[in-house]
């Protein structure tokens, strides 16, 4: 399982303060089903389902990785013929809703990547979109998490991509995808309105009885 996000151009990390709901939508976030729920594209040309990222027999582009489980994409350059590989995992899902406005919904996810040449022009990129639009980058430079407020009730692609345009091999590591809403501060209850709902119920039992 993968604890850090860490690439060979930066550590990044990020904590978002306050509370927060686990929200749902997304699955197998952590991968510890393999790659169910998951497809995956070489090249931009050959597809690839979850069965068949989950064979063996595609070692080579999509493994499983660490006791925890880690989505692993790699990649090649080929020197003979100077052709680089392409290599992408998608899912589509409905990002939940806000249970109340003023909140708002973030994206968190750890990574590794070894790139070799990226003055060659090897490269990775983290991309979300809801299908009518091109695909927004998320801006994998700065600290996530990332605010996808703007998506939420809307059925979307989230993509994790790598290109290796020269040099020797690279590989992606992914885990523990994660959506969070975070409550704004007035939407959250006092203590004491809890106290409240529970001393009507039991008066409203007692009246009842």
């Amino acid at each position: 399982m993968l604890k850090n996000k860490i690439c060979t151009l930066a550590v990044v990390a990020g904590l978002l303060s306050g509370g927060g709901v686990s929200a749902a939508g997304l699955q197998n976030g952590d991968f510890s089903s393999n790659f169910d729920n998951w497809s995956g594209q070489v090249d931009y040309i050959d597809d690839y389902t979850a069965s068949q990222m989950n064979a063996v027999t595609t070692p080579d582009f999509f493994t499983i990785e660490g006791t925890g489980g880690e989505a692993k994409l790699s990649t090649n350059y080929d020197f003979i013929t100077g052709i680089g590989w392409a290599v992408t995992m998608f899912q589509d899902f409905t990002m939940p809703t806000l249970s109340a406005a003023g909140n708002s919904l973030w994206l968190d996810f750890d990574f590794m990547v070894q790139l070799d040449d990226i003055a060659g022009g090897d490269n990775w990129f983290a991309q979300i979109g809801d299908g009518i639009g091109p695909l927004i980058d998320i801006d994998i430079a700065g600290a996530g998490p990332f605010d996808v407020t703007s998506f939420a009730g809307l059925n979307v692609q989230i993509l994790f991509g790598l290109e290796n345009m020269a040099g020797g091999d690279d590989w992606l590591k992914i885990d523990n995808i994660t959506i969070t809403e975070q409550m704004q501060a007035n939407n959250v209850p006092e203590p004491g309105v809890f106290a409240l709902l529970g001393l009507g119920v039991l008066m409203l039992r007692r009246k009842n009885s």
